[in-house]
């Protein structure tokens, strides 16, 4: 974990818009898993959850176990009815990441143990959050983008950085994604929405359900 003074780089950088939504969105609840291969072999999986929210949106929680990994991490995201997210928290053994979205400012807190540092930063306007090893966050993003090209600013609280991610559908069911130098592609369920395969050629990747 970094400190609240080396997060100030995170912090000031100028937030990318992204479009407003039209209404709610509607997204398919569900318990699922994924698993995670990499040059053919299994190296991991990621079991998550889609849930209805009380007074309206969503909770999304996952436990992503690594083959190399000894310890698992966690996450749980709470997103209103648009798929904005509202908090974030995620967990690495002692280590945690607390994120509570609010305007104009939003809250960012690292903790491990006893030690704790907080800092203030401004959410990017209708921003998401993507962070690592957690792919079901990318099922609502291609839900909350409504399945459209363009672009998306959002937030990778592990790295604690600001970046964007630009959808490109290629039909109804495929879609090119990039994230700075990163690219993927993603297949999904065209009838409700469920991300199915999700490819990262560059690194071999691939998750499947």
């Amino acid at each position: 974990m970094r400190t609240a003074a080396s997060l100030l780089l995170f912090l000031t950088v100028s937030a990318v818009k992204g479009a407003a939504p039209a209404g709610p969105v509607d997204v398919r609840t569900e318990s699922a898993r994924f698993t995670i291969l990499q040059d053919g072999k299994k190296i991991g999986q990621e079991d998550f959850s889609i849930s209805t929210r009380r007074g309206g949106g969503y909770i999304a929680e996952a436990t992503t176990k690594l083959k190399d990994e000894s310890t698992p991490i966690k996450c749980r995201m709470e997103l209103d009815d648009q798929l904005r997210p509202i908090s974030y928290e995620y967990h690495k053994g002692t280590g945690v990441i607390k994120m509570k979205i609010d305007t104009p400012l939003s809250e960012y807190e690292t903790g491990n143990g006893d030690k704790t540092a907080s800092v203030s930063f401004r959410f990017p306007e209708d921003g998401f959050i993507v962070d690592h090893n957690f792919f079901h966050h990318i099922e609502l993003l291609l839900y909350k983008v409504g399945r459209k090209a363009g672009e998306t600013a959002i937030v990778v609280p592990q790295n604690m950085t600001l970046g964007s991610v630009t959808v490109r559908p290629k039909d109804s069911r495929t879609f090119d994604l990039e994230m700075g130098d990163v690219k993927m592609q993603a297949t999904i369920d065209p009838n409700d929405g469920r991300l199915l395969r999700l490819t990262a050629p560059a690194a071999k990747v691939v998750i499947e359900r």
